[in-house]
C-alpha cells in the first residue's frame, strides 16, 4: 500500500499535466474536421500525454522500489527488505552488500524496462540521449 500510494500521486500528477498541456489548436482542428470525442482522445490527447506518463513512471520507479523495500523492512517476513534487516541485525556485512547489490541491479533493470516500454509505445518519437 505504501508503494502504491507514493507511485499513484507521482504518475497521476504527471498524467494530469500532460492532458492539460494538449494543444487546443489541434483539438479545434479535429472538431472542425468533424471528429467526435473518441477521435480527439485517441488521436491527440493520448499520444500527447504518453510522454508525460512515462516521465511520471521514470520518476516513480525508484520511489516504488524504495517504498517496497521499506515496507518489507517494517512489516514482512519475506523479501529484500527482510533479508537486509536480518543480515544487518546479524552483523553480516557480506549479506548486506549482496542485498544492496541485488537492489541496485533491480533498479537498473526496472529503469531499462521503462525505457524499452517507452521506445515500443513511442515509436514515432526520436529521443536524443
Amino acid at each position: 500500500m505504501l508503494t502504491a500510494t507514493v507511485v499513484f500521486f507521482l504518475v497521476f500528477l504527471n498524467t494530469f499535466t500532460g492532458v492539460r498541456n494538449v494543444s487546443k489548436e489541434l483539438e479545434a482542428i479535429l472538431y472542425l474536421m468533424g471528429a467526435n470525442e473518441a477521435h480527439v482522445l485517441t488521436k491527440v490527447v493520448l499520444p500527447s500525454a504518453v510522454t508525460w506518463v512515462f516521465a511520471g513512471l521514470r520518476i516513480s520507479v525508484p520511489y516504488a522500489l524504495i517504498g517496497a523495500i521499506v515496507g518489507e523492512l517494517i512489516a514482512s517476513n519475506r523479501g529484500l527488505g527482510f533479508v537486509l534487516a536480518s543480515a544487518s541485525s546479524q552483523f553480516d556485512t557480506a549479506g548486506v552488500f549482496a542485498v544492496l547489490f541485488v537492489i541496485a541491479l533491480l533498479a537498473v533493470a526496472l529503469n531499462h524496462l521503462v525505457d524499452r516500454l517507452q521506445g515500443r509505445i513511442e515509436r514515432w518519437r526520436i529521443v536524443s540521449r
